[in-house]
């Protein structure tokens, strides 16, 4: 573990996806900055890799994928949040056990390591379903 800025770290991730998100149609969009948080580098990039690919995958061409890093009461925050079908309530049962997958092929793994992770650091990863469509997920780290 060490303190690293990371809406960096979230950035660069986030990045490593422009490509893919390009070919899709699909913009990535990023807000914040200067959040700093005592976190293992590797593991959260793992982490938000996951989650921003996931929501590139949930969008339809044209839709924005939204990255934000903010310093809440709680901690450091990032969401990823998606313009995609939601997640249903089927899905939000077994969303963070593994083998579970809703993409055709999926291992079912992507989730279960991020929230383990998460989780390895003393902190949270929730989904939600957005108001407007698509998803929210939060992962907030003390």
């Amino acid at each position: 573990m060490q303190e690293i800025d990371l809406s960096r770290l979230v950035t660069s991730a986030a990045r490593m996806l422009t490509e893919e998100a390009r070919e899709r149609s699909v913009t990535i969009e990023m807000e914040g900055s200067g959040v700093r948080a005592q976190v293992d580098p590797g593991q959260m990039e793992r982490v938000v890799i996951n989650l921003v690919k996931n929501a590139v995958e949930a969008s339809q061409a044209g839709q924005r994928v939204v990255v934000r890093t903010s310093r809440t009461a709680e901690g450091a925050r990032v969401e990823v949040e998606d313009s995609g079908i939601g997640i249903s309530a089927e899905a939000r049962k077994n969303l963070f056990v593994p083998s579970f997958s809703t993409k055709p092929g999926g291992s079912g793994i992507g989730l279960a390591l991020a929230r383990q992770i998460v989780v390895g650091h003393r902190g949270t990863l929730t989904a939600e379903d957005r108001s407007g469509g698509g998803a929210l997920f939060r992962v907030v780290v003390p």
